[in-house]
């Protein structure tokens, strides 16, 4: 019975549908909701309070149920932040993982995307998952495609010398692909 358990948490969106949303609903750091995840409300990743209703509320709680890890998700909020104006976006992302990894240390924190965080990410968690290394998914088509050659070499390029594992999600619908990946 080796099983490990990971709870998710996104740390870049609120969801209108966690015990914590009822009081931060119409905060101004709040900005909108996420067009291609309903319920899910993107924030101003320099918000101390949003950090402070994870660190504070959220992973306590799901620590609490038995889970042993943490899947960060949508860490990518804060590069994009960043690029769009929002000075401080990205080294806020950052420190919220930083915090997690001091006030968590037992726990095993694995990062969904977050390349615009490297390298520094890769030295606060444990392992990291990238969805769509040579394959992407457009969610308004539910098709994938194959990933533009410099985007998958970019990415590869950035894993390079994270030093941690690293699991890779492809999208793709054809057996043929996934298995020439496997192979590859």
């Amino acid at each position: 019975k080796n099983q490990l358990l990971i709870g998710y948490v996104s740390l870049g969106e609120a969801e209108g549908y966690r015990p914590y949303w009822k009081s931060m609903a119409g905060k101004d750091w709040v900005l909108y909701e996420n067009p291609d995840w309903p319920d899910n409300h993107v924030i101003d990743t320099r918000s101390q309070e949003w950090a402070d209703t994870l660190v504070k509320q959220e992973i306590p709680r799901i620590k609490a149920r038995g889970y042993k890890g943490l899947f960060l998700d949508t860490l990518d909020v804060g590069p994009e932040q960043e690029a769009a104006g929002k000075t401080g976006a990205r080294l806020a992302m950052l420190n919220l993982v930083q915090s997690i990894r001091r006030a968590f240390p037992e726990l095993i924190l694995i990062s969904n995307n977050g390349l615009g965080l490297m390298p520094e990410l890769a030295r606060e968690v444990d392992g990291l998952l990238i969805e769509g290394l040579h394959y992407q998914y457009d969610i308004a088509t539910h098709k994938s495609s194959p990933m533009p050659e410099a985007v998958t070499k970019e990415k590869l390029s950035i894993l390079k010398n994270c030093q941690r594992p690293v699991l890779v999600i492809e999208y793709t619908e054809e057996a043929e692909q996934a298995q020439s990946l496997c192979q590859s």
